[in-house]
Order: C-alpha cells, then sequence, then structure tokens
C-alpha cells in the first residue's frame, strides 16, 4: 500500500486508528514508510508510546490526545492517561519528535480550556481543537459527549481571542472562524479525493471515512487502486480540524496558509 501511495504521489502519511501503535508490526511499517522518502506522522491517545519507543524513531510529528488537566482528560479517555500522555511528551522529545496535542472539545471540557492551555505553553506544545461530532462514529447515533451548541460556540470565541493573543492554538483564525458555526452546515472546499484520502485496515481505499460510510457494509478488500478515489460527496460542512485547516489553506485563506507553513515547517 505504501508502495502505491507513493506511485500516487503521496508525501504525508498519517498512521492513525484506533491506536495504531497496537499494531505488532508497527515500527516495520513506519520505518518502511520513512525509508520510501515518506514524511511520517502518527496519531496516538498516548498510553503504549513508552512502550513502543523502540518503533517510532521514523515519526516525525506525534499528534497525542489530550482533552485537558486529569480529572477532565479521565472522563473521555480513562484513569491514568493524562500521565500516560505526559510521559508520552517525554519519549518523543528524547527522540526529537515534534507533538502537538488534539483536544476534542465537548460538554466535558468547555470550561477547561485555559488549564489545557496553560498545560501545553509549560511544555511548549501547540494544542489543535476540533468539535465532538454530533453522531458518533461510523453511526448515526446520538454522540453523548458532544456540547450544546451555544455554549460550544462560546468557547471557540475565546479560543480565537486567546490565539490572537499569543496563546499556543494550533488552528488557524480562519480555521476557528470556521468550526464555530458547528454544527450548522458551513460549505468549504473539501480536499478529501483531491489531495488527501484515507485508508482502511483492510485496504479500502475512500475519499473520506466520515461520509463514505457505505464501505463498512461491504469490506471488500480490493485494496489500493492506482487512482485516487472519487472526491467525497453527500457532505456539507467539514468539523475535523486538521482537513480544515488544509481546505483553508488550499482556498488561499492567507491565516491558515501561513499556519499550514509553520505546521510544515517544525517538521523538518
Amino acid at each position: 500500500m505504501i508502495d502505491r501511495l507513493r506511485r500516487l504521489g503521496a508525501r504525508w502519511i498519517n498512521f492513525t486508528g484506533g491506536e495504531p501503535l497496537l499494531r505488532d508490526d508497527i515500527g516495520e511499517i513506519l520505518d518502511y514508510a520513512a525509508r520510501q522518502g515518506t514524511s511520517v506522522y502518527l496519531s496516538s491517545n498516548g498510553v503504549p508510546v513508552r512502550e513502543k519507543a523502540d518503533c517510532i524513531g521514523p515519526v516525525r510529528r506525534m499528534v497525542l490526545s489530550l482533552d485537558g488537566p486529569p480529572e477532565i482528560h479521565a472522563k473521555s479517555r480513562g484513569e491514568g492517561t493524562f500521565e500516560k500522555v505526559m510521559e508520552a511528551v517525554e519519549v518523543c522529545r528524547n527522540k526529537s519528535i515534534s507533538v502537538i496535542f488534539l483536544c476534542v472539545l465537548s460538554r466535558w471540557n468547555l470550561d477547561a480550556v485555559e488549564d489545557l492551555l496553560r498545560i501545553a505553553r509549560d511544555l511548549w506544545v501547540e494544542v489543535m481543537f476540533q468539535p465532538a461530532t454530533v453522531t458518533q462514529i461510523y453511526s448515526n447515533a446520538a454522540n453523548p459527549i458532544a456540547p450544546s451548541a451555544a455554549a460550544y460556540r462560546e468557547a471557540v470565541r475565546r479560543l480565537i481571542e486567546r490565539k490572537r493573543a499569543g496563546a499556543p492554538i494550533a488552528n488557524s483564525v480562519a480555521g476557528l472562524r470556521h468550526l464555530a458555526k458547528w454544527p450548522d452546515d458551513a460549505a468549504l472546499w473539501c480536499p478529501a479525493g483531491r489531495i488527501a484520502c484515507g485508508v482502511e485496515p483492510d485496504g479500502t481505499f475512500v475519499a473520506c471515512d466520515r461520509v463514505q460510510r457505505d464501505f463498512l457494509n461491504r469490506r471488500t478488500g480490493i485494496g489500493l487502486s492506482e487512482a485516487l478515489p472519487p472526491p467525497a460527496s453527500g457532505c456539507s460542512q467539514c468539523w475535523c480540524a486538521p482537513l480544515v485547516e488544509l481546505a483553508l489553506a488550499f482556498s488561499l485563506r492567507p491565516s491558515a496558509m501561513v499556519n499550514a507553513w509553520r505546521f510544515v515547517s517544525r517538521c523538518e
């Protein structure tokens, strides 16, 4: 799959999940991708990072889930997981791997944003924020941790103010303004299937797994084709912060373009 992605022009691969570090062969996969000249990123909840420290050397940037201080983070991720994230930051620092936190804004942590920013500032790490989905991933069932729209929008308004004041927030101002419209429809040029795509564990190739859910019922295992999948359709909004930033950068939004340049330069 990595060879085919390279032939398609892929330059960055983000290994995500679930938890990619649970794979026994993750070290081989990361090493192979790096040896092909790919910029390797990895998203983790942080729990297995110390155990798999010998495997993550090829990673240029580690995205660690962090939703707030210990008592808040534990509500969504489990007891003791905050400490595991702190251990993961230390491991990555020792290996010169760039780190960024990803915070999912939910009904539990809207009032803990300042605490999270303080933690990030003390660690010299930036935080990217995105909202909890209205429905559970791969389901139409309501997401029980989704916040109220009014409280969420007030939190994002404060984030925009803090971003302008120099807080360690990885979203651009343009990106935060888009996310502030959640959960209403908000038109956005979509990069999925144009300059980004996803590969499922069985090899199914999709533009975006958030809207192309029908593949879950197929599981054909057909593997990668020799062309990008058709662009995503049937979606009138996007709340995945990294994709939003990519979309706005390619839409020539100045703050998002500057943000993208900073993101890439810090990984080189």
